[in-house]
């Protein structure tokens, strides 16, 4: 499995991606960091609701533990 990461969810792509990815079986999100405008709270759901692993502090860390951002 494609481990991704995901850097900010200000849109509504990340979600929509996330979706077809489980679909798929193939990849998925596993990390996120995010400095965007979205709430802690919406960052959590985020992560709840596409069973993420971690939340990164910085873009160099989440590089370094996933296949491709």
């Amino acid at each position: 499995m494609i481990k991704i990461g995901v850097v900010n969810i200000d849109t509504s792509h990340p979600a929509s991606f996330a979706r077809i990815l489980h679909k798929e079986n193939r990849a998925r999100y596993t990390g996120i960091y995010n400095d965007g405008f979205r709430t802690d709270e919406e960052i959590e759901e985020f992560i709840r609701e596409f069973n993420l692993e971690k939340r990164y502090d910085s873009v160099e860390e989440l590089a370094q533990a996933v296949d491709i951002v």
